[in-house]
């Protein structure tokens, strides 16, 4: 086979995400809310539309929606449109982007001339952080699956020349265009990108023996293409382009903290460089770890030493290189607001490429080189298949996390986005409550529109009438409970459930607001809620995560009497039921809840 190194690269990335997108059983993502939730009613829309209809769904969903560019998420209409609303396929709808990127950083590192393409591939595939983002719903990840084939472009039109020049500074043009609808971030970094291609295809580019026979016509021709798309997005042309309900100047005002800069002036140098070690030890650490330390770091100490060599095309370097560096004070500004690191996820295929580029140029021989890529490729080895086998045969990571987290799992299995409880590097089998709940509403009652569900809040006071010596309250004392509706009792406003498995079940969403006719269905979410000079003074003495013996069973007995219904315990330990899935925002006053079937006398509750 003539591109072994690629083929490897494609078929390792399928395989993993085949398997886990087949095997875990734990919700979408964690933030189902924040990234899909609007896209559900579209699903339906589309996939009950003639195939002369689907088009006009698909444009009214991606013109519209809240805060981010909706590129991803049209994509996702489109997949589970057609193959049909299930878990599988909510995450292999993400099996595009993953080859795009694979082959994308291929196409990048061979037009760079670099001699391992395929290690290039197969090192960005394994890098942690995009595993952990490729098998969830990150639009990070979408944005870096377009990035490296939008450079391998913009180099390609960088030797074009004559009538080939149009075309490709054309779909160089378009392909930056494109990529600023798939995350906000991608917006300056396309701009940096597009400005340095023009500047090498010019008098830049010719003083270094890139461009001698540009034109200065197919490269307006790009910039032309790139910038329709451009202006729509951002904004700038609202009042004769038009522009979507997400654009980018909406964007900055909703995130205008992500770019303030007042601290820059008052900062240190020590300061500053404190920053910049942070930053980098979160690159090194958690998101490129133990990659950085084998191939990352090593090969962008060793790039000087590539421009120095006498390598014809070295200066073709500088429009990636160019691209990462204009984003390190945009980064710095950014993570120093808050922002999260994950966002320039884009970055990793340059950044890996360029690494491989620096090693070659520092191994003394053939056989230094091909022993690196041995190394590396144990670290493949382990990084894909390692976790999740271990999870699949081991102990359960939602019930033991704990297992996970220590070496040598943990190097791998943490990261700056879904902390260690939802990572994607492991295979969960817990069936989630929020599924059981789902599959019992369909069971009984055939999917046809949203699901009705009511949600209740009962919460126990360990503090009404205890005494000194961590003696709690009587938990058959009707004056220790408490009714409510939801979050009202604690003020802990909650995430909506996510509607998602309840989709997975055949219904087109989940309805739980308030309804003139009670719901067959209701789920009872028990707190433990002391009251707050207890909680202070007694903190030892505080139930947490577990209600103590016997309170347990007063709580079924409460719920049963009061909504005349039978209940079933729902162990809940990701939150699922209070739209939390992220581990260190679980609330520790959160205890599990009660699904209640009130088949056998429906009881409308009236909260106190």
């Amino acid at each position: 086979m003539k591109h072994k190194g690629l083929a490897l690269a494609l078929l390792l990335s399928v395989a993993q995400l085949v398997a886990f997108a087949l095997l875990d059983r734990r919700p979408p993502d964690d933030h189902d809310d924040f990234y899909t939730a609007d896209c559900l009613p579209s699903v339906h829309r589309f996939s009950e539309a003639s195939w002369i209809e689907r088009p006009r769904v698909l444009v009214e969903q991606f013109t519209d929606g809240p805060l981010h560019p909706r590129l991803a998420q049209t994509a996702l209409i489109a997949t589970l449109g057609t193959f049909g609303a299930s878990r599988a396929n909510y995450r292999l709808a993400n099996l595009p982007f993953l080859l795009l990127l694979v082959f994308g950083t291929w196409l990048l590192a061979r037009e760079l001339g670099c001699r391992w393409p395929g290690v290039a591939a197969i090192a960005v595939a394994a890098t942690p952080v995009i595993v952990n983002a490729s098998r969830k719903w990150d639009l990070q990840f979408h944005a870096a699956a377009l990035t490296p084939l939008g450079l391998c472009l913009g180099l390609v039109a960088l030797r074009r020349t004559g009538r080939a020049a149009w075309a490709a500074w054309l779909v160089f043009g378009l392909w930056q265009g494109l990529r600023v609808l798939s995350h906000p971030v991608t917006l300056p970094d396309a701009v940096v990108t597009l400005g340095l291609a023009a500047l090498l295809s010019g008098w830049v580019g010719r003083s270094h023996g890139i461009a001698r026979g540009a034109r200065l016509g197919p490269v307006l021709a790009g910039l032309s293409a790139a910038g329709w798309l451009g202006l729509w997005y951002s904004g700038l042309a609202r009042a004769w382009l038009g522009a979507p309900a997400w654009s980018f100047d909406r964007y900055l005002e909703l995130r205008q903290s992500y770019a303030e800069v007042s601290w820059a002036g008052e900062a240190s140098p020590i300061a500053w460089a404190g920053l910049l070690v942070e930053l980098l030890a979160e690159i090194s650490w958690i998101h490129l770890f133990p990659l950085g330390l084998v191939l990352v770091l090593p090969g962008l100490v060793a790039l000087p030493r590539l421009f120095a060599s006498a390598k014809p095309d070295r200066a073709r370097l500088l429009l990636p290189l160019g691209a990462l560096l204009a984003q390190v004070p945009i980064a710095i500004v950014a993570t120093s607001n808050r922002a999260f690191l994950n966002d320039w996820l884009f970055a990793v295929p340059a950044l890996v490429v360029l690494s491989l580029l620096g090693l070659e140029a520092l191994a003394p021989s053939p056989r230094a080189l091909r022993s690196l890529a041995a190394v590396f490729g144990l670290h493949v080895a382990f990084v894909l298949p390692a976790p999740l086998l271990t999870s699949l045969i081991g102990p359960e990571p939602v019930l033991e996390p704990a297992f996970y987290d220590r070496p040598p799992l943990r190097v791998w299995t943490r990261s700056t986005s879904g902390r260690m409880l939802p990572t994607h590097h492991l295979l969960s089998r817990f069936e989630q409550p929020i599924d059981v709940v789902a599959a019992r509403l369909a069971a009984v009652e055939p999917p046809s529109g949203s699901a009705r569900l009511e949600l209740i809040d009962l919460a126990w006071d360990p503090a009404r009438g205890a005494q000194p010596g961590c003696q709690l309250a009587r938990f058959d004392d009707p004056a220790a409970w408490t009714w409510s509706a939801p979050d009202a009792f604690s003020g802990l406003a909650q995430r909506p459930l996510s509607a998602w498995p309840f989709a997975f079940a055949g219904f087109e969403g989940l309805w739980t607001g308030a309804s003139d006719a009670p719901s067959r269905f209701a789920v009872v979410r028990l707190w433990v809620a002391p009251t707050e000079f207890w909680a202070d003074e007694q903190t030892p003495c505080r139930p947490v995560r577990r209600l103590p013996e016997g309170t347990l069973a007063e709580a079924r007995r409460l719920t049963e009497e009061r909504l005349a219904g039978r209940s079933e315990l729902l162990w809940d330990p990701g939150g699922t039921l209070i739209g939390q899935v992220i581990s260190w925002d679980h609330p520790e006053e959160y205890l599990g809840a009660l699904l209640v079937d009130r088949s056998a006398g429906q009881v409308q509750v009236q909260l106190d």
